[in-house]
């Protein structure tokens, strides 16, 4: 089930798929090509000064990168209100939906938020340009490319060209490592944050290397990595200011935690290493918060039946989700500490006839963690019981229906099979 306004977002702004053959090193870049004239309102072909200056930065990132290009990139420049449309309509209403019952019965949405004008509003002040794995075309907002070929200041000139190599480097992403067909398939929350991660990382790295040379990775390794920071919306627009933490730091952090883990592969065997996380990439949000984590994560092959309630899926929301869940009532709208030790979790939603109820289960490194996260979820509503390592949140359960509940999660938690 794809739950998360995370995954809502992730899915917008990550690279994805494409063929998983690495190139030769011979092979010339080919120079981005022009779309097509299109009828759209807002949404036009590069002209040819425009062309050029694309085809000079796409050689630039495939050298920075080293990677080259399988085929010639379709490029579309777009104002801003077109690129907010195109991205609003790849977003369905089935996953709005989903994201707008999960968030707001786990109390980190507000019961009043529209969570579609909530993304629109994010989505449309905070992207320049994307690349859009489904049409195999980069789409560059219209200022963005005025700057490259105009007479802006050098600082803006400099964002212009980052801004395209970024976006470049996902196309890359697409042609050569796979990502696009990783993302078609399903994935947990979890798991889509850790693609995510790498997407990011990659293209920021390369963003980097491209305007700084090698130092560029040793700043990346020293930069600390504050997760509060991303939840107090110190960065972005006033958009992503305001936007609830459990939008605002899943959005951001794949960029932050996504170049260190990055970085820290590159560094140990360079680009071809960085390829390999491509396919076989971290098991875990955890394992990316904290470097490889031994133990495999551990989550029920199956949730119980609700009585009386229909189940609409299941999703692993994964420890950063968690650490905003346990944090949503402290200022620093994230408690990592409280989160550490996860070590798998799997959320059933279940709906009646207007009704909403929630089982997560969720499992730490031992039974200190869970007690630390047990405190605080109690004091933020529902059922909350714990059973040594496992922790059992219920949210909007009938009371009838909590006995057999918990019976459930005692088998789940001292090894017996759990009853479909």
């Amino acid at each position: 089930m794809r739950a998360g306004v995370a995954l809502l977002l992730g899915l917008l702004t990550a690279a994805c798929g494409g063929s998983s053959t690495p190139p030769t090193a011979s092979t010339p870049p080919p120079a981005s090509v022009e779309a097509p004239p299109s009828p759209i309102s807002g949404r036009r072909a590069p002209t040819a000064l425009e062309a050029g200056a694309i085809a000079r930065l796409t050689e630039e990132a495939a050298a920075t990168r080293s990677l080259t290009f399988a085929q010639p990139v379709r490029t579309e420049i777009e104002t801003a209100a077109r690129i907010a449309e195109s991205l609003s309509s790849q977003i369905t209403d089935e996953d709005v939906d989903k994201a707008s019952v999960v968030y707001k019965a786990l109390g980190l949405l507000e019961a009043d938020v529209d969570v579609r004008v909530l993304l629109e509003d994010v989505l449309g002040e905070q992207v320049v340009g994307y690349y859009d794995t489904e049409g195999q075309r980069l789409v560059i907002r219209d200022d963005i490319m005025a700057l490259l070929i105009g007479r802006p200041t050098a600082q803006e000139t400099v964002l212009a060209r980052l801004t395209l190599v970024h976006e470049l480097v996902h196309a890359l992403q697409d042609q050569r490592l796979g990502l696009g067909e990783t993302y078609e398939a399903e994935h947990d929350s979890d798991d889509a944050g850790v693609l995510r991660c790498i997407a990011e990382g990659d293209a920021m790295l390369a963003m980097l290397l491209h305007a700084a040379g090698p130092p560029a990775v040793a700043a990346a390794l020293a930069q600390p990595v504050d997760l509060a920071t991303i939840g107090d919306g110190a960065a972005g627009g006033e958009a992503l200011q305001e936007a609830p933490a459990i939008l605002r730091i899943p959005l951001v952090a794949p960029y932050i935690l996504g170049l260190r883990l990055v970085a820290q592969t590159y560094q140990a065997g360079g680009w071809r290493a960085v390829d390999g996380l491509f396919r076989q990439p971290p098991g875990s949000m955890a394992d990316v918060l904290h470097g490889d984590v031994a133990e495999e994560p551990i989550a029920p092959d199956a949730l119980p039946d609700l009585p009386g309630f229909e189940r609409d899926g299941d999703d692993a929301l994964g420890e950063l989700e968690l650490a905003v869940y346990l944090g949503q009532r402290t200022p620093r709208a994230i408690h990592e500490a409280a989160a550490e030790g996860w070590r798998g979790d799997r959320l059933g939603v279940y709906q009646r006839e207007g009704e909403v109820a929630l089982v997560w289960w969720i499992t730490f490194d031992d039974a200190s963690n869970a007690r630390e996260a047990e405190a605080i979820a109690g004091s933020l509503g529902g059922d909350v019981a714990r059973e040594g390592r496992h922790l059992a949140i219920v949210r909007q359960a009938p009371p009838e229906a909590l006995p057999e509940l918990r019976s459930h999660f005692q088998a789940f938690a001292q090894g017996r099979a759990v009853r479909p």
